[in-house]
């Protein structure tokens, strides 16, 4: 099943065990689990803590508490590239706000 991990999922792994390290703490019960698609999931030692580790993104639940993180989908693999609607795309003309040469 390894195989079958992004690398964004191996990153974010990673990245969790390095800063648990540097606290003096580890991840139990790690488990790979899913059907439709495959996420790492497990806790923090002695604390009330809970993480999901997907293709995509990744979640984390403190006590109560979660929060959602993900990858803007322009940044996913095999995604096409999407305007932004709230910004002028780049290769829409803009008026020009000063007329000085950039040397001078």
């Amino acid at each position: 099943m390894k195989d079958e991990l992004t690398a964004f999922q191996l990153e974010v792994e990673k990245g969790i065990n390095e800063m648990l390290d540097h606290l003096g703490k580890h991840v139990v019960d790690r488990r790979i689990a899913g059907i439709g698609e495959i996420y790492i999931t497990g806790s923090v030692s002695n604390q009330d803590i809970i993480f999901w580790i997907y293709p995509d993104s990744a979640a984390l639940q403190v006590g109560r508490r979660y929060r959602a993180f993900g990858l803007p989908k322009r940044l996913l693999p095999g995604s096409k590239p999407q305007m932004d609607t709230d910004r002028p795309s780049a290769a829409e003309p803009q008026p020009m706000t000063d007329s000085k040469p950039l040397d001078a």
